[in-house]
């Protein structure tokens, strides 16, 4: 009915559909991330393609609350105190 009416319009893939889409391989937007406890991943790369500067994937994957100490502590200057006190209560 869209497309009778010149409609700009496209079919909406569900994930499975969306790695499997023949455009998404050969432009490589999905790619292989270790996680330390899941193991390898596929997650969406680079849109970008830069030829002297080609984009990579970054190390492993982070553990939720795993930078906490640097964001909450460097950044806002919270204590590791308060940090071990909200991390035992739940808050983070």
């Amino acid at each position: 009915m869209l497309t009778a009416a010149k409609v700009p319009c496209g079919a909406v893939n569900d994930i499975p559909a969306v790695f499997a889409d023949p455009q998404v391989q050969v432009h490589e937007m999905i790619v292989p991330v270790t996680h330390p406890t899941l193991g390898v991943l596929p997650l969406p790369g680079q849109p970008i393609k830069l030829s002297r500067t080609p984009a990579r994937a970054g190390g492993e994957l982070a553990e939720p609350g795993q930078h906490n100490g640097e964001v909450y502590g460097t950044l806002l200057g919270i204590t590791s105190t308060q940090l071990a006190t909200w991390a035992t209560s739940g808050v983070i």
